[in-house]
């Protein structure tokens, strides 16, 4: 049971800086709600074959984004060893977690059916993680989100390109919740402020109640 708790809490802090922090807390719920046999096939697909590839894994280039270049099956080229997660952003007009998993699920179905080993999991009602246990496959993974109506962005190791779903639509719904988060956030700090304002004032309210009664038993002496 430890070990499983500190796999929701390993993978949690992964998608932090994945995802932001806003989103996090969304996939942190998704991920309490798996089970030992999830988190260990998570485990196994992101760590068979490892060990072994190490020892003959080139040192990939570095990716120049210096002229503004975007992901594409090139940069990919150096850096397709091991395992890989791979996220899509997604934007259809039934955005709803049940909606989403039943989507999911068509497209590991899919995959499957044309020889990618992988798993999907619902993250949020508009973002799907993907597993993959070899990371070569993430080529042919990202053309085939690419090519999907609902999906409006692909990010790969923090690089990200942009699906048929990437329109107005989608990037006014991101800029009405990145406002709302912000709204929500704010909000949070005044409440944290009030709160410590208040409890300053308690703290100096019965300090000078003591004060007063300890002047008064002098007196009375």
């Amino acid at each position: 049971m430890r070990a499983a708790a500190l796999q929701r809490s390993a993978l949690v802090l992964w998608l932090s800086g994945a995802l932001g922090v806003k989103d996090a807390r969304e996939a942190a719920k998704r991920i309490a709600q798996l089970t030992d046999a999830d988190l260990q096939r998570i485990d196994k697909e992101l760590t068979e074959g490892d060990e072994v590839e190490a020892e003959w894994r080139p040192t990939p280039k570095p990716i120049d984004f210096s002229k503004g270049a975007k992901l594409t099956p090139e940069m990919l080229a150096g850096h397709n060893a091991g395992s890989a997660m791979v996220f899509a952003i997604l934007h259809y007009d039934e955005l709803t977690k049940e909606a989403t998993e039943r989507l999911g699920g068509r497209w590991a179905a899919l995959l499957a059916s044309a020889g990618l080993d992988l798993s999907v999991y619902t993250i949020s009602e508009d973002r799907v993680l993907i597993t993959l246990p070899h990371a070569r496959h993430v080529t042919e993974l990202r053309e085939y989100l690419l090519a999907q109506p609902e999906v409006a962005e692909v990010e790969f190791n923090s690089l990200k390109a942009s699906g048929p779903a990437d329109g107005l639509a989608y990037r006014e719904r991101v800029a009405a919740h990145d406002a709302l988060s912000k709204s929500t956030r704010d909000k949070r700090i005044a409440l944290d402020k009030a709160v410590k304002l208040a409890e300053e004032k308690a703290t100096n309210r019965r300090r000078k109640k003591r004060r007063a009664t300890a002047a008064m038993r002098k007196d009375e002496v």
